[in-house]
């Protein structure tokens, strides 16, 4: 790659599975050399049910934190109380689940390195409070 001249630039490195990088390079009169090491991302899927019976817990808000607290995923279950998140990053991370009827639960789970983790959260049956 040509640079249009001797000075600091900042290089983008992105690739489809992986988490894009950014780096500096000072640029002079003589060729640079640069690697740039990509990140994978990782995948998680899994189940939402209501413990003690076992049965799907359908339209369950799941949410997916980094160990700061920062949202990296959301989405609801569908009809077999499946969910599924790509391109996560490898790590520890929360997965918040609320549903109607049930009482909310997180958990911690490590996202490896390659692949979908699997995961089963079990929803306990709680008081829902309606007012006028």
């Amino acid at each position: 790659m040509d640079a249009p001249g001797t000075g600091s630039y900042v290089l983008i490195a992105s690739a489809d599975g992986f988490q894009p990088q950014a780096s500096t390079i000072i640029v002079n009169d003589e060729p640079v050399a640069y690697d740039i090491l990509l990140s994978g991302t990782s995948g998680l899927s899994g189940l939402v049910r209501a413990a003690g019976t076992g049965t799907p817990v359908k339209d369950a808000m799941v949410i997916v934190t980094d160990v700061r607290g920062d949202v990296l995923a959301t989405g609801t279950t569908g009809e077999q109380g499946q969910f599924t998140f790509a391109e996560l990053v490898p790590g520890p991370v929360t997965i918040a689940v609320n549903a109607a009827g049930h009482r909310p639960q997180a958990l911690t789970v490590e996202v490896g390195g390659a692949g979908v983790t699997r995961v089963e959260v079990e929803l306990s049956a709680g008081a829902q409070l309606q007012g006028v």
